[in-house]
């Protein structure tokens, strides 16, 4: 009969326990930062799919922008469209890290940083990317820059990148 008692308690104790509301800044110690915001160089394999494959490896999730934003091998990305889910994602409690492609983020991909001309002007892209590092917080911040030959082709073919 104690045996019945002691159960029945410990049953109590735990279902008054389970039940226990916590505030929302309580419950987000428990959230796992397991995700990271990952806009790529372009959508290929060794761009995309590879290093999704690595994080999953290392336990991490990789968030990445929607499909049809980003460039394609014909195509530049849709930059507006990256921007907009970025700003989303950056503030999201369970990202741990952001990786950014600049190529992706400020000239339209691989596509888009091969001409100098962009629907989007450096000048915006770079105050859209300082807002973006406002936002995230204290993420960790990775930036992959590859348009050093996009510029040193621009300068060699005459064209003035500096800002006004």
């Amino acid at each position: 009969m104690k045996k019945f008692f002691a159960f029945i308690m410990v049953l109590m104790m735990t279902v008054s326990i389970a039940s226990i509301e916590t505030s929302y800044k309580d419950s987000m110690k428990y959230v796992s930062k397991d995700k990271i915001v990952f806009v790529p160089l372009d959508t290929r394999p060794v761009s995309l799919q590879n290093v999704e494959i690595l994080a999953k490896a290392g336990g991490k999730e990789l968030l990445m922008p929607p499909m049809d934003s980003l460039d394609d091998y014909k195509k530049k990305s849709n930059q507006d469209m990256i921007y907009d889910w970025l700003k989303g994602s950056v503030e999201r409690p369970d990202v741990s890290a952001i990786i950014i492609s600049t190529n992706q983020f400020i000239s339209g991909g691989l596509i888009g940083s091969r001409n100098y001309v962009n629907d989007i002007n450096y000048k915006e892209s770079l105050e859209r990317l300082k807002e973006i590092i406002g936002l995230s917080g204290d993420k960790r911040l990775f930036f992959n820059i590859y348009n050093a030959a996009g510029i040193t082709s621009s300068l060699s073919a005459g064209h003035n990148i500096r800002p006004e």
